[in-house]
């Protein structure tokens, strides 16, 4: 069984990065197909999908996550820097 949609609220947050990015390419590439809604705010992990929607108070911004980097709020979240 394929999702069409496939929605996830933080599922990481007690979960060190390295098993995170372990699970998250499991999921990228067994539901490939899939629409995946991922709530998180990991580098490695928002670095891997391929487009970012970054909610603020005034708004949101989106785009690919080395574009957002350009926005002051979304670089100080994620650490600010483009490893």
């Amino acid at each position: 069984y394929k999702p069409k949609l496939i929605i996830m609220d933080d599922p990481f947050n007690a979960i060190d990065i390295s098993m995170s990015e372990e699970i998250t390419n499991n999921i990228l590439s067994t539901y490939k197909d899939s629409i995946i809604v991922l709530i998180n705010n990991k580098r490695e992990i928002l670095k891997k999908m391929d487009y970012v929607l970054f909610l603020k108070n005034d708004g949101y911004i989106y785009g690919k996550y080395d574009e957002l980097l350009g926005d002051k709020d979304f670089s100080n979240l994620v650490g600010g820097d483009n490893k």
